[in-house]
This record gives C-alpha cells, sequence and structure tokens, in this order.
C-alpha cells in the first residue's frame, strides 16, 4: 500500500513538472507571438519581415571553407587547421576557426548592430548557425573533435560593457553554440578582472582562471565575436593554458583587421 502510494506521489509530481513545462512554453511563445506582432523584426540587409537576418541573405554570406593561421599578418592558409609552424612556438593558441571576414557586405551590417545600439541579442542565433557552417564546410569530423573533452569558454567582458550592454556577445554566441554542439558552456571560468580597450598593449594580467579543476587537460573552443590582430584572445588562451588546459582553439564569426 506504501508503494503504490509513493508511486502516485510520483506520477503527480512527474505530470506537474510536464505540466508546467508546457505552460511555460505556451507564455515563452506567447510573448514572442505579441513582441513579433506589436515590433516586427525584419531582416538588415533586405528588409524583409520576419527575421533580423533571413535565409536567403544568410546564404549570400562568403562562409569560409579553409582556416588561416590567426597570426600571420597576410592570412595565410593552414589545411591542418593549427597555428602555422612560424608562429605555433611563440603562441597558445592552437588554431582558429573564422565563419566569415568582417569586410564581408552582410556581416558588417550584421555585427555592427550586435556589437553597438541596439544591441540587438536575438542575432545570437544567426551567427552561431554561420559558425556551424563554417565547420560544415571545413569536413571536420564533429563527433570526434568536439567530444567529451571538449568545453566552451567565451572571452569575457568587462563591467562596465556588461552594464551597457546587458548580455555579452561571446557568452550568448557560446550558449547557441553548445546547445548546436551538444558540449558545455562554462562563462565561470575565464574572469576579467582589468578594464582594458582591446587594442591596448596593456593587456598581460587582464584575466584569471577560477574552477581550474573544470578545464584540467581539456580540449577548450575560446569563443569571441570578432577575431583582430589583437592581444584578447591569445591573452586568454595563455592564461587557459597556464592553468592546465591541454589545447585552446579560437572560434570567431568573422575576422577583422
Amino acid at each position: 500500500m506504501w508503494k503504490t502510494r509513493k508511486l502516485k506521489i510520483l506520477i503527480f509530481y512527474l505530470l506537474l513538472l510536464y505540466y508546467n513545462q508546457i505552460m511555460r512554453n505556451y507564455f515563452i511563445r506567447a510573448k514572442e507571438f505579441i513582441l513579433d506582432t506589436l515590433f516586427p523584426k525584419f531582416c538588415l540587409n533586405c528588409g524583409r519581415e520576419g527575421a533580423y537576418l533571413c535565409q536567403d541573405c544568410f546564404y549570400l554570406i562568403d562562409i569560409l571553407k579553409v582556416q588561416y593561421c590567426p597570426f600571420c599578418f597576410r592570412p595565410k592558409p593552414v589545411f591542418d587547421g593549427k597555428t602555422c609552424i612560424l608562429c605555433r612556438d611563440k603562441k597558445a593558441l592552437s588554431g582558429l576557426f573564422c565563419a566569415s571576414s568582417y569586410e564581408d557586405r552582410i556581416i558588417k551590417k550584421i555585427m555592427s548592430q550586435f556589437k553597438r545600439e541596439p544591441y540587438l541579442k536575438e542575432l545570437r542565433g544567426p551567427l552561431a548557425e554561420l559558425i556551424i557552417a563554417h565547420f560544415l564546410n571545413l569536413e571536420i569530423d564533429l563527433v570526434s573533435f568536439f567530444n567529451e573533452n571538449t568545453i566552451l569558454i567565451p572571452v569575457p567582458i568587462d563591467i562596465r560593457k556588461m552594464r551597457l550592454q546587458g548580455f555579452s556577445q561571446s557568452e550568448e554566441i557560446a550558449k547557441r553554440l553548445s546547445v548546436f554542439l551538444n558540449i558545455p558552456v562554462y562563462s565561470n571560468v575565464l574572469i576579467k578582472i582589468k578594464n582594458t580597450d582591446i587594442r591596448e598593449k596593456n593587456i598581460e594580467e587582464s584575466f584569471r582562471c577560477e574552477n581550474q579543476r573544470i578545464i584540467k587537460d581539456k580540449r577548450i573552443l575560446l569563443i569571441e565575436d570578432v577575431f583582430t590582430m589583437d592581444l584578447k584572445m591569445e591573452e586568454s588562451a595563455s592564461v587557459l593554458k597556464r592553468s592546465g588546459a591541454k589545447e585552446i582553439w579560437g572560434v570567431a564569426v568573422c575576422r577583422g583587421l
């Protein structure tokens, strides 16, 4: 009799959870419907209603089919994906994935709305999809490369930018990639402790690694929105490397100058 009662309580609890999930999804869809009705979205490139980046314009973006050395001033193709032989001994980044170039006309339009006012957070989805499309263009074995030993870590921004923007671009992209790739994202590992501009030379000691046990012997995908010829991602990679990470790969939507 006691077992029957426990079973009924368990079934009731599971049904309650299921009901709450259904209602939560319903209210989310209702909220999105109301917002889309009152504030419709228009493609930032062609102006078509429905999304900030429509499907047709997505396919117009030139998505890279090769990888380049992150550090060579003139982009050098690297067919194994790794930082070139001339640079790798001096650098912490193992290699770089960049979906496109900042010089692409459509990329420039959408990134300006993502990184500057009005800070369109909804663009995180299409931008993460561009990175996935880049992975597929490279024809890499996603299952073996993005295995259980791989984690995502976003390059952090300082508190001033977080307050101004309301969110971190790299963290939002990392969250979407986590869903696509089914690997965990950790936003509490790499912490920015000094406010510096990305082009400043005093970027050293701007980051600290916490929860080092999480990254020990791990392959890390270090997520950034735009990769430029600055020290931010490399300094982040150096901190993670010294803290026990096995290898660090940069991942960005596009590469700027």
